[in-house]
């Protein structure tokens, strides 16, 4: 095999076997440039890992200082004035049930913490007018600082142009009983 790849290359002129070489050196190139675009890549996404958990460290390292502020602010609070899940709901309902719209509110999510406990809601209003939306979110407000407003999704609505189909995401925090 060797034998006659050596007579192939004795029988071929120079000009074939500088072609020959610039096309296998073209394959190597294209071989050596993908190689190293993937391994810079990879270095890349390992440096920035490196990086998270270098900053995950030094969030961690800080945990101890942290949680003591945490306790320090927390006492500062009124927990008479958090509101449950159930508070939330209700207190939202007897605002709009006020304002006579049309609505509907999904079951809050609930997550806990060591601290705290916070309540997502999500209410949506349908074929309002802007009057009445601007009046629910000044009313929404007068709930903080313990319940916020996260974000308000406004859209026309179809049957009416005129009305508004508005969703507010609401949070609320719920002191446990044990951070009292």
């Amino acid at each position: 095999m060797i034998a006659e790849l050596r007579r192939l290359y004795k029988r071929t002129s120079t000009r074939e076997k500088f072609l020959l070489l610039m096309f296998v050196g073209g394959i190597a190139l294209v071989w050596l440039m993908y190689s190293l675009n993937r391994y810079g890549s990879g270095y890349k996404m390992l440096s920035g890992t490196n990086q998270q958990i270098e900053s995950y460290d030094l969030f961690l390292s800080q945990k101890d200082r942290v949680e003591e502020q945490l306790l320090e602010r927390s006492s500062e609070l009124d927990s008479s004035k958090t509101l449950s899940s159930t508070e939330l709901v209700s207190r939202l309902i007897g605002i709009i049930d006020e304002m006579d719209l049309k609505y509907s509110i999904n079951s809050p999510q609930t997550e806990m913490g060591p601290l705290f406990t916070f309540h997502n809601v999500r209410l949506s209003v349908n074929k309002a007018e802007l009057e009445m939306v601007l009046r629910l979110s000044d009313r929404l407000k007068s709930l903080v600082p313990y319940v916020t407003l996260d974000r308000v999704v406004v859209s026309p609505d179809r049957s009416n142009p005129n009305l508004l189909d508005v969703q507010f995401f609401i949070s609320s925090l719920e002191m446990n009983a044990s951070s009292s």
